[in-house]
């Protein structure tokens, strides 16, 4: 229900009241992993009938640790892999693990890119004891997927054009507070530049983007947030800096996730 834009939102609402079976016999339902799904439940339905959150399948260590060591085990070389469980637990990366997504995330990169983790380690303002963490991720994902194909580190100005159409797509859906858009919407040649981190069936113009997982678009527009309030820069368009900043009381309240990647990079 999350994902849905709220222009959706109204027509689900009213699909639910038409069917009896839901309407008068059955609970209503809204599966979510975000926690600010449960606060928002009675205003979706707009009812006053009370409701409570039941949490399943938690996220747990163990369950890192498993989808850690299968993709190791299983895709790895078999010579580099007591070298990747070191490194992983020389960067003290589990805890930044809090999810499926963030997990994926950083084992896609441990085995294809793991100089940008590395890099991400070994940053000059962050004391070799302190782990990564989930920023430093979502980081090294997005310079392993918009930089450049060389095994060189890759700097801002090398992932700058990707990265800024990237930037810009996610600017402009979170700050309509929406996580899907089309094609025509968002330009055929900005969706080719990003395409290693978005989800879209063809290039037609009324296709629909999104990017891979919700929090991807989130952590990329945190960090254009931060970006313009150092002086940085990094949208294209100074209007659409201007903009996001603007936006920022309203970001705060459809996308508090958003808040909570831009406070964990100060």
């Amino acid at each position: 229900i999350d994902e849905v834009e709220s222009s959706r939102r109204k027509e689900l609402h009213d699909s639910l009241g038409k069917n009896p079976l839901l309407a008068k016999h059955a609970a209503k339902i809204i599966i979510s992993t975000r926690p600010e799904a449960s606060a928002d439940a009675a205003n979706f339905f707009n009812s006053a009938d009370s409701t409570f959150t039941v949490h399943c399948l938690p996220f747990t260590t163990d369950d890192t640790r498993a989808m850690l060591h299968r993709a190791i085990e299983t895709k790895a070389p078999s010579q580099d892999r007591v070298e990747l469980w070191q490194q992983l637990d020389r960067w003290g990366v589990l805890s930044a693990l809090t999810n499926p997504f963030v997990a994926s995330m950083c084992i896609e990169t441990l085995l294809f890119d793991r100089h940008h983790l590395q890099d991400a380690h070994d940053g000059a303002c962050r004391p070799q004891w302190q782990p990564l963490h989930e920023t430093d991720v979502y980081e090294a994902y997005l310079r392993s997927k918009l930089g450049s194909n060389t095994n060189d580190s890759v700097d801002d100005n090398a992932c700058f054009p990707r990265l800024a159409c990237a930037l810009g797509m996610a600017v402009a859906m979170t700050s309509a507070g929406v996580s899907h858009s089309t094609v025509g919407a968002l330009g055929a040649s900005n969706i080719k530049h990003c395409s290693s981190v978005l989800r879209f069936e063809s290039n037609e113009g009324d296709a629909v983007v999104s990017f891979r997982h919700k929090s991807l678009q989130e952590y990329i527009t945190a960090r254009g947030i931060l970006q313009e309030l150092l002086g940085q820069h990094g949208l294209a368009s100074p209007a659409s800096g201007t903009a996001i900043i603007n936006a920022l009381p309203s970001v705060s309240k459809h996308s508090p996730n958003v808040i909570r990647l831009l406070a964990e990079q100060l």
